[in-house]
């Protein structure tokens, strides 16, 4: 059977619609997942266990919603030594919208690979429900997409309107590349080697760290993309009495923990956020983020950015805010 694995609509644990955990390839094509619910699970609309390989072409992931992780999807290499491969997915011209839980709202994905292009990802959300399940996760991060520990190529993206209580409101990315081998054939399904954004267009993503990125540990590339108006709104005139703004740090980026960053022809322009208007570059504030980065640009347009002014915390640096042991 195409999903060997499914709950019930009464299920009240992980994969409410749909679920996976055989290793040949599937494909939904133009298959609309909507308001589905996990419980106190995991994978409000698809759960993607083990060496499964999975094709979306079209259709939709939307209005689902899991208590911890992935309302959306949730990806996750089966447990024990014996699990040959890790999950893959690709994603083409498809909608994850509006879909809710407390870390990926959007999807969740641990040690996969992810080809994604085409589509939109907008108004999801990652909120900061206090579930014993989550210890391991950091909550309210990652609105669209959570990945830890991922190879992700992302390009030809709307990511729009998601909105994260924490940290990364389209993407959270945490640590570097590790775990299983995708399942076979890798290079008939074009899955990424690397975590890359091509082509993209990040626009009024919300979060306090990171309005659109945050990035702790590992390696990104961003190419021919355009992050606008993220970090949410700045309230007050900025003058003697300050402004208040949705973003501490990093409006459109925020990235730590020896995370490396590579920007090529990317635009970021009329962000805001208390620290760096437009991105932030080692750790500013939140406590579980520490450690440099090195952020390495090339034909990179910042501009009409805002580190509006304070009366009781730190601000300023409307392009960027570097902290020491940290480069751009």
């Amino acid at each position: 059977p195409l999903f060997p694995r499914c709950y019930t609509a009464a299920a009240a644990s992980d994969g409410e619609a749909l679920c996976a955990a055989a290793a040949a390839p599937s494909t939904l094509v133009n298959v609309t997942v909507a308001a589905n619910t996990a419980g106190s699970g995991a994978g409000g609309g698809l759960l993607l266990e083990g060496g499964v390989s999975l094709e979306i072409v079209g259709g939709s992931l939307r209005d689902n919603s899991a208590a911890t992780e992935g309302g959306g999807a949730r990806l996750r290499p089966a447990e024990g030594s014996a699990a040959a491969y890790a999950p893959a997915l690709l994603v083409v011209g498809a909608s994850v919208v509006g879909n809710a839980a407390a870390a990926g709202g959007g999807l969740f994905a641990t040690e996969s690979y992810l080809n994604m292009s085409g589509g939109e990802w907008a108004r999801n959300v990652a909120n900061l429900a206090e579930i014993s399940d989550c210890e391991d996760v950091d909550v309210g991060t990652g609105a669209a997409l959570y990945l830890e520990r991922c190879a992700a190529a992302l390009s030809g993206i709307a990511i729009d309107a998601n909105v994260a209580a924490r940290g990364g409101g389209a993407l959270f990315s945490l640590g570097v590349v590790a775990g299983r081998p995708p399942p076979p054939p890798l290079a008939a399904m074009g899955l990424a080697a690397a975590t890359t954004i091509k082509g993209c267009d990040l626009t009024a993503n919300v979060a306090q760290y990171g309005g659109a990125l945050m990035l702790r540990g590992g390696a990104t590339e961003v190419s021919d993309s355009t992050f606008d108006a993220n970090g949410g709104p700045c309230t007050g005139d900025g003058g003697g009495g300050g402004a208040a703004c949705a973003a501490v740090a990093g409006g459109a980026l925020f990235c730590s923990d020896g995370a490396t960053v590579a920007l090529r022809d990317a635009a970021f322009v009329r962000n805001a956020a208390l620290l760096g208007g437009a991105m932030s570059v080692g750790s500013a504030d939140d406590g579980a983020a520490a450690g440099g980065c090195t952020v390495d640009a090339s034909a990179l347009t910042c501009a009409a950015n805002r580190a509006p002014p304070h009366p009781l915390r730190s601000h300023g640096g409307g392009c960027a805010f570097v902290t020491a042991g940290s480069s751009v």
